[in-house]
């Protein structure tokens, strides 16, 4: 699958200190397109600087929000494929390839998941 057939929707909300990191490490999968959700730092200048496709939003809209405005672009771009990526560096970007072989051998969907809770409520609500 070639790199521009892939989108990466990366939702940001004030990740200037990782941002552009992840950006550099997805991009050679695809095209990393991050969504500003409305940060008061640095996230969209140095997103745009590492490469990535920016779209800032004016108010935030939360993380859902952002999924759905990167979603629209990758949509109206005419990605094959879209995946979503967070911005903060706690997913390796080597998980991408095995994401879009799969992709490429006919999966309609393909989910990663977190091997640990991260969050107390994530430990609550598993109970």
């Amino acid at each position: 699958m070639g790199r521009s057939k892939v989108a990466i929707i990366i939702p940001a909300y004030n990740e200037e200190k990782t941002i552009a990191s992840v950006v550099i490490a997805v991009s050679r999968f695809g095209q990393a397109i991050v969504i500003d959700d409305c940060s008061s730092d640095q996230t969209a200048k140095l997103a745009s600087e590492a490469g990535a496709i920016v779209i800032s939003h004016v108010s935030n809209k939360g993380y859902d929000g952002a999924l759905d405005t990167g979603y629209k672009k990758a949509l109206g771009d005419s990605y094959e494929y879209c995946i979503s990526f967070d911005a903060d560096g706690q997913h390796p970007d080597s998980l991408l390839m095995s994401f879009i072989t799969a992709l490429d051998e006919g999966a309609d969907l393909v989910l990663g998941c977190r091997n640990k809770k991260a969050r107390f409520g994530e430990h609550l609500f598993a109970l």
